[in-house]
């Protein structure tokens, strides 16, 4: 009985000893990770410098001047630390002309929280991503690494983000239909969500695209579908489908379907065809304020690949709210080139002549 009591109270003791360890590791990490954030908003930190062709990172990664319209656009699918069956999306999206969007699923409660903010932001570096408005803001603190930050009549979010692959550049050509386009298609996500007034310390996936334009998105793209699939296999896929005007032009076409895997980089991407997959709508939700029908539901057929996925939005109404902007957290399962894989997936709908 010695024995056991002995071995019950060493087992109590060691179990604080961890609980001390881990709180204090974590209140170390935080405490480090103001205090460097301070020193990142007041100096002018020289990183690391990557150019594939006539791209340049981070610089290409922050605002061009010279670009009419210009985005950049982060989206994550988390879990609570603590809790891994409490699953979260998060979408956070910047354009030049200061509108910021702000949208957060909780899937366990099927409730969804959205915001659209106007007001212009400060640039606070022009040679890598430096955005900032009051206490909001995106900022790079070394190449591929970034600490994001929004907060909205609260609901909000505060992350560190570094990117698990290379950059991938979609489209170098400012003029192009697809513009400026760099996607970082994993990002490992860190930190914390605030939810009415409730804290959940989370991690997960990320996903980061940047896309500007030297002129405006074309009057004959009435709007848009776009997908973006992370799979639990270190495989994204990327496609989309463009609503073209009836007058379209003749070299206005649909983009190919996109794989990045473990070996893509820059423009080494694997591109399938539109005539190479098969992409079914299989249910759908009506906006009752505009009697617009929008997918919720999807199967992904690449025969030459051996890719069977069904895609699924974890929730029904995911419009921004006073939009008529679709983003969409979705969940994915299949056959991955003959395996079982599952994952989650970005759905965006835009159309273009909606009033609200």
């Amino acid at each position: 009985m010695r024995i056991l009591f002995c071995e019950a109270r060493f087992k109590k003791i060691f179990w604080a000893i961890i609980t001390i360890f881990l709180v204090s590791s974590i209140s170390l990490i935080i405490f480090e990770y103001k205090t460097n954030l301070s020193q990142i908003l007041t100096e002018n930190q020289e990183f690391s410098k990557l150019t594939i062709d006539s791209i340049e990172f981070p610089k290409d990664e922050g605002v061009h001047q010279d670009m009419v319209q210009e985005w950049w656009y982060f989206k994550a699918h988390l879990k609570d630390r603590f809790n891994p069956q409490t699953t979260f999306g998060t979408t956070v999206i910047f354009f030049k002309n200061g509108m910021s969007y702000l949208v957060v699923v909780d899937v366990k409660n099927q409730k969804k929280y959205s915001s659209v903010v106007k007001n212009s932001f400060d640039v606070l570096s022009q040679n890598k991503l430096s955005l900032k408005n009051g206490e909001n803001y995106w900022i790079e603190t070394d190449l591929f690494e970034y600490r994001l930050r929004y907060y909205y009549q609260g609901i909000g979010l505060d992350f560190i983000l570094k990117s698990l692959k290379n950059p991938m550049i979609v489209s170098s050509e400012p003029k192009s239909l697809r513009g400026l386009y760099l996607v970082q298609p994993r990002i490992d996500v860190q930190g914390e969500l605030n939810l009415e007034d409730k804290k959940y310390e989370v991690n997960g996936w990320g996903w980061i695209d940047h896309q500007a334009f030297t002129v405006s998105v074309p009057e004959l793209i009435l709007g848009w579908k776009w997908w973006a699939v992370q799979l639990n296999n270190n495989t994204e896929l990327m496609f989309d489908d463009i609503l073209f005007a009836k007058e379209k032009r003749s070299d206005l076409k649909q983009h190919p379907l996109l794989i990045f895997d473990k070996d893509s980089s820059g423009f080494d991407i694997e591109k399938i065809d539109r005539d190479q997959y098969i992409l079914k709508e299989l249910d759908y939700w009506e906006d009752p304020r505009t009697n617009t029908r929008y997918p919720i539901s999807w199967s992904l057929e690449i025969p030459v690949k051996n890719i069977s996925l069904e895609i699924n939005s974890v929730l029904k109404d995911q419009i921004i709210e006073g939009t008529s902007i679709y983003e969409g957290t979705c969940r994915v399962d299949g056959i991955y080139e003959g395996l079982e894989v599952e994952g989650w997936a970005q759905f965006e709908n835009v159309y273009k002549n909606i009033q609200i």
